[in-house]
């Protein structure tokens, strides 16, 4: 009992999808990398009163700054889950969200308690703490074009731009602007400030982790499925070439939205269909069969991420372990080479580790899956009265992050499973048989993380 098909060579298919998945990552990146390297992002916040295009148009004169509105910056914020009229007050939060839009510095101006006067707050991203704090006088209209072209020169004096030292303020502001750098501010090494970061980077990891709650898959996959099952006087053999398909997989952590204490918990569910077609050689013609071959597996997931790391939620350091069940079949009809319809049920457990390389919102994933015990459905009578299967499998690739939230993946991955037969099947020359089965194949698709 043998059948077998033309095999479309692997590494083939796998050079032109490398080639292609290559072609877009250094396409994105390569138009970008100069211009990270010589600018500094600087956000600025809504000048209370007035002078935020005053303020505006002196940063933006200045080479080596990308300054960035206070709408874009507000549209940073509402994309990232916090209300914007919070996020100034709480560093982990504004942390989070200088390291999701690569800003290095917000200039945000607050008045101070008699309204005659500005604080302004340089605020660095590594910190999500004033870095320098200057005050300048407000006139009737708001911030001044004198006021606005000292705040210029400190930004300057800070990126590197003009030479350390004393700032003189421009001779046409009031006589009473000044350069006052808060005496105050704390050391970095200071006690007190480490226990902060800490408090306030544990805060951060609990609220992205209760924002970031579902990861949608979907794959284009070519997929190959070997089979053998050797018993005392006959041997079964099929061997596939590759032939398409695709995946889907959601990944939910429905717990983290109302419930702090279990937002690493979640459940997922993984669904993949391939569609192989087979030609019989019969007496009076070939005959072609549809082939189909489907898996869905499902259970509960537990993460632990690290979302103040320099690259995005989708592709910062992840680790999963989960444990689920997996139901897989293979239907074909009834045919004259005595090809059976399977199916097998599996406990499985495993993990995925992602982390970031190389290129910004670049990272490589890893999973792993362990098959400890399966037992086949249908068709298993064929080749013995019972069965106990066992296996393992791995898949490895490269994700992409296209747009905030959205990513393209690709990988390779491969499932060996192995089949104790127990008794006499009802084909002949099947006794105590021993079966294994290898699938494997390419993928390529997009990721969404909401």
């Amino acid at each position: 009992m043998k059948s077998s098909r033309n095999r479309i060579v692997l590494p083939t298919w796998a050079a032109v999808i490398v080639t292609i998945f290559l072609t877009i990552v250094l396409a994105s990146s390569s138009a970008s990398a100069e211009e990270k390297a010589r600018k500094v992002r600087v956000a600025v916040i809504e000048v209370p009163v007035g002078g935020t295009d005053l303020l505006l148009a002196e940063l933006r004169s200045v080479a080596m700054l990308d300054v960035r509105d206070p709408t874009w910056f507000m549209n940073q914020v509402k994309g990232r889950g916090f209300r914007p009229e919070n996020v100034m007050e709480r560093s982990a939060d504004l942390r989070w969200v200088m390291s999701g839009g690569s800003v290095d510095f917000v200039v945000h101006l607050v008045l101070t308690s008699d309204g005659n006067a500005y604080m302004a707050h340089f605020i660095e991203a590594e910190t999500a703490q004033p870095r320098r704090t200057v005050q300048v006088d407000k006139s009737e209209a708001g911030l001044s074009v004198a006021g606005a072209s000292f705040l210029r020169l400190e930004m300057e004096r800070l990126v590197g731009a003009a030479p350390a030292g004393p700032v003189v303020a421009d001779g046409s502001a009031t006589a009473s602007t000044t350069a006052r750098v808060e005496e105050d501010e704390p050391k970095p090494d200071d006690p007190e400030v480490v226990r902060q970061r800490a408090a306030d980077a544990k805060q951060a990891i609990s609220d992205r982790l209760q924002r970031d709650w579902l990861w949608a898959r979907a794959s284009f996959r070519m997929i190959g499925k070997d089979t053998l099952v050797a018993g005392n006087e006959t041997t079964y053999s099929f061997v596939s070439g590759l032939f398409p398909g695709f995946e889907l997989d959601i990944e939910a952590y429905p717990f983290a939205l109302s419930n702090a204490e279990m937002v690493s918990a979640g459940m997922y569910v993984n669904y993949y269909h391939g569609f192989d077609r087979l030609s019989i050689a019969t007496e009076e013609q070939i005959v072609e069969l549809a082939f189909n071959h489907f898996g869905i597996e499902g259970g509960a997931i537990y993460r632990m991420d690290s979302p103040l790391g320099r690259s995005s939620a989708l592709t910062n350091e992840q680790v999963r372990f989960k444990l689920g069940v997996r139901y897989e079949a293979s239907a074909i009809a009834e045919n004259d080479a005595g090809i059976p319809s399977t199916s097998v049920i599996s406990v499985v457990t495993g993990a995925r580790l992602l982390f970031p390389v190389m290129l910004d919102n670049l990272a490589v994933w890893a999973n792993v899956d362990v098959v400890p015990f399966a037992f086949f459905g249908n068709g298993g009578d064929q080749f013995g009265k019972t069965s106990r299967s066992y296996g393992f499998g791995t898949q490895v690739g490269f994700l992409y992050e296209l747009a905030s939230g959205i990513g393209m993946t690709l990988g390779y991955s491969f499932q060996l499973n192995r089949t104790n037969f127990v008794g006499e099947g009802l084909v002949d020359g099947f006794d105590n048989a021993l079966a294994f089965e290898l699938i494997q194949g390419l993928r390529a698709g997009f990721v969404y993380q909401h």
